[in-house]
């Protein structure tokens, strides 16, 4: 047997762990072997411990789970925690037509609450932990990092009121909202392949475990096969994700590929770009190399910028998302689990196609 302060001991620092938010509602917390281990102490003083917090109302038992936080009565804070994946200013982001959708619902009742992650996995999940405690939800632009997937799926378990957009991290089953860019993509892909565009490359940043670049890549490959093309691996392009806030370096690699691309005996003819940067710095290739857009070559893209970012956007096909619906969207969804009200796990926000100036529209959509 341990002294009889150890199992008080092991008790207090649990409790100080749960009140400080270091364990949330929901988490699992260590078994009785486990403490034992940790502690250096024998089963039963473990024991002791863990039923001393279940008395008190810090811990319960889950079926097939084991035992866990317990959800603690909280005051209501009229707060709603907003965490960025980064905050951009110099390219809109977050959008303010996506923030006047989240204030028009929730502005009257609710305080926002903004955490800049700053593409920082340990930081956002310091402010998840710290908005999970302090604000009655969370609206989410994940990293979609994994290892953070656990803590906001304990989350969901707890009943938290959390919405994530634009991404859904792999193995996060609570609500969502996307921007519907899929059916988009086929339809511009499928758009210039019915003007004669036989090779037609994919511009993104490598990123795997971001669920809205690799449902556009997917989409891209399905316009591909759906105009009767095959998906060419060399004229995929993924570049480092690290290129996405290095101007320099993303405008020469963008550079190089367009050069390779476009120069060989049977050259690219169309690209389509997942993000602004890379449209704008493909443009100002094509430019350079003295290639015509769209005459010569075509550019697709999902726009996220203001239009008059893009120098010459009606040169472009642009995939627009609609932001300020996507706000509302992320806000009722986010009000209806505050309140306790059923609600939809995924909504999907289509976006709009606009197709460059003087392009026509393709004559048939099927092979």
């Amino acid at each position: 047997m341990g002294r009889p302060s150890q199992w008080k001991q092991i008790a207090e620092s649990l409790i100080a762990k749960i009140e400080s938010g270091e364990l949330l509602p929901g988490w699992r917390v260590a078994t009785e072997e486990e403490v034992a281990a940790e502690w250096g102490v024998s089963r039963p003083t473990a024991h002791r411990a863990l039923a001393d917090l279940q008395t008190k109302g810090y811990l319960v038992r889950q079926r097939r789970w084991g035992t866990v936080v317990a959800e603690r009565n909280k005051p209501k804070t009229d707060l709603v925690g907003i965490v960025i994946d980064r905050f951009a200013r110099s390219v809109d982001f977050p959008q303010i037509d996506m923030v006047h959708g989240l204030q028009e619902v929730m502005g009257h009742d609710h305080s926002l609450v903004w955490c800049d992650c700053k593409d920082d996995a340990s930081r956002e999940a310091n402010f998840i932990r710290r908005m999970a405690q302090d604000t009655d939800g969370m609206i989410i632009f994940p990293l979609a990092d994994p290892r953070n997937t656990a803590q906001l799926q304990s989350l969901v378990k707890a009943g938290k009121p959390v919405v994530v957009l634009d991404r859904v991290p792999v193995g996060y089953t609570g609500a969502a909202v996307l921007s519907e860019t899929a059916d988009a993509t086929r339809e511009v892909v499928q758009s210039m392949a019915s003007r004669g565009h036989k090779r037609i490359a994919f511009f993104g940043f490598f990123k795997p475990n971001v669920s809205s670049v690799q449902d556009r890549f997917e989409a891209y490959q399905e316009g591909l096969k759906l105009s009767g093309l095959e998906s060419s691996e060399p004229d995929v392009r993924w570049f480092a994700k690290e290129l996405e806030v290095d101007g320099d370096l993303q405008r020469q690699a963008v550079l190089d590929a367009v050069f390779a691309l476009t120069q060989r005996p049977d050259p690219v003819t169309a690209i389509y770009c997942v993000q602004d940067c890379l449209a704008v710095e493909a443009l100002a290739a094509c430019r350079h190399y003295g290639l015509s857009v769209p005459d010569q070559i075509e550019i697709a893209l999902v726009n996220e910028w203001p239009a008059a970012m893009l120098e010459q956007p009606w040169k472009l096909h642009r995939i627009v998302r609609q932001k300020h619906e996507i706000g509302l969207a992320a806000g009722h969804l986010l009000m209806q689990q505050i309140h306790g009200e059923p609600f939809e796990k995924l909504v999907r926000v289509p976006a709009e196609l606009h197709l460059a100036e003087g392009v026509s529209a393709p004559v048939s959509q099927s092979v």
